[in-house]
């Protein structure tokens, strides 16, 4: 890795802030660029975003559908260890076992 002083700090355009786009906004803060993130929906956290709304055609005959665009439901826990999933200088603090997972609402509060 380069020296900081070597950087060239820039201005840099993320696009979406799900957990790639957060990462990367963070990283390259961290090496002293200049950030904005764009994000369509709402809210932070891509695919970790729960909604209890359904796509009314799930299989996507009606070109005029709504789109959910949603992977998180009501009873979904995490298949990954949490410490896969933090920061190492913010990490989550659950005190319950790594294999266990995490529910996608303390996912959200993370964020």
């Amino acid at each position: 890795m380069a020296s900081s002083s070597s950087i060239k700090s820039r201005h840099v355009a993320v696009i979406g802030s799900g957990a790639a786009g957060l990462v990367a906004a963070r990283e390259l803060r961290r090496e002293g660029h200049s950030v904005v993130v764009f994000e369509r929906q709402k809210k932070v956290g891509g695919t970790w975003i729960y909604t209890d709304h359904v796509e009314s055609d799930p299989l996507s005959i009606d070109p005029t559908r709504i789109v959910v665009h949603s992977s998180v439901y009501d009873s979904l826990r995490t298949n990954l260890p949490r410490e896969c999933m933090e920061f190492r200088d913010f990490p989550i603090g659950y005190q319950s076992k790594s294999h266990i997972g995490i529910l996608d609402k303390k996912c959200l509060i993370y964020k």
